[in-house]
């Protein structure tokens, strides 16, 4: 059957016949061509709802969709035609695999992306791929910081460049080190590796001349030999402008002329000749081996009303007292 121009059809009308020869609606184009409306031939109904207005798109070829929406289903193939897209209150459960993303504004679970200012993120791995470098400060007005969590408490350690004159490379060793003890050592390219610590206990040390110093401190050490700290005592000092030692007090035999009281229980005076001594002071006694010259007066008795007595001891035998 075929119907000329414009017409209008109500109510149901059947092309075709149930379980016979599949119905079709052809619609005729104005110029050549036509458009062929035709069952499925399964078994049971169904039913299609044509749009007010508007143009029906097919399942083959490529139809634009102005003011569509696709409702709870899948597109399992297809390109986005250049565009904007509004995805708003909606949620995908699974993009897929994404070869290139460029996001120029928005959130990612509430970090800010494309601002003036970087946004601040929490982010259980990130990965930049063998050709990507990652830049961290500002370069000019804050220093950039890798910042290291504690497993067990709030406690940091943060990693941060310093105030370099040029910029250089470190390169990481490539394994841990085979040694418990050792150090990381460098090339003067910045490359880096493992080596046995040395130099730990130095056996000579640089020293120089010292004459300006007035007040110097003289070190010591707590033993004889072994791995020591060196130490001081404020009481022990040396004046390298008149190569002079102070200290509090000296134990022990001392030769050469000292300068000032020798005092004490075992001041023992030795040597071949003593002209220099002024004053013996009080002696409970005196053994001479030898001839006494007496150039001044020879007293016995230490004042009045004490005796003293000087006794001599022949040559041979016999002694004889002088009081």
């Amino acid at each position: 059957m075929t119907l000329a121009g414009v017409q209008t059809v109500t109510g149901a009308k059947t092309f075709g016949t149930i379980g016979g020869p599949v119905g079709k609606f052809i619609l005729a184009g104005s110029t050549s061509g036509s458009t062929i409306l035709d069952a499925s031939a399964v078994a049971g109904a169904g039913t299609v709802t044509l749009p007010t207005t508007g143009t029906l798109a097919t399942l083959a070829g490529t139809e634009i969709l102005t003011g569509k929406s696709i409702a709870a289903t899948q597109i399992t193939a297809g390109t986005f035609a250049v565009g904007t897209y509004s995805f708003a209150g909606s949620t995908n459960s699974d993009l897929g695999i994404v070869t290139t993303v460029d996001v120029n504004g928005g959130t990612i679970d509430g970090v800010t992306i494309g601002g003036a200012a970087a946004g601040a993120g929490t982010f259980t791995t990130l990965t930049a791929n063998a050709a990507s470098s990652l830049t961290l400060g500002t370069g000019s007005s804050a220093a950039g910081a890798v910042i290291f969590q504690n497993a067990t408490n709030a406690n940091t350690v943060t990693l941060q460049s310093g105030v370099t004159g040029t910029t250089y490379t470190l390169t990481l060793p490539t394994a841990v080190a085979a040694t418990t003890g050792f150090v990381l050592t460098s090339t003067d390219a910045g490359v880096l590796s493992w080596a046995a610590q040395t130099g730990g206990v130095p056996t000579t040390i640089t020293v120089a001349d010292e004459s300006t110093d007035a007040t110097s401190f003289i070190a010591f050490f707590t033993a004889a030999f072994g791995d020591l700290a060196p130490k001081t005592a404020a009481g022990l000092t040396f004046d390298a402008t008149t190569d002079t030692l102070t200290a509090t007090a000296f134990s022990g035999p001392l030769t050469g002329n000292v300068t000032g009281d020798a005092s004490g229980s075992a001041a023992t005076v030795t040597g071949a000749a003593q002209t220099a001594i002024t004053s013996l002071g009080t002696l409970t006694s005196l053994a001479v081996a030898g001839n006494v010259t007496v150039t001044g007066t020879l007293q016995s008795g230490a004042a009045a009303g004490t005796n003293g007595q000087l006794t001599l001891t022949g040559s041979t035998s016999g002694t004889g007292v002088i009081k």
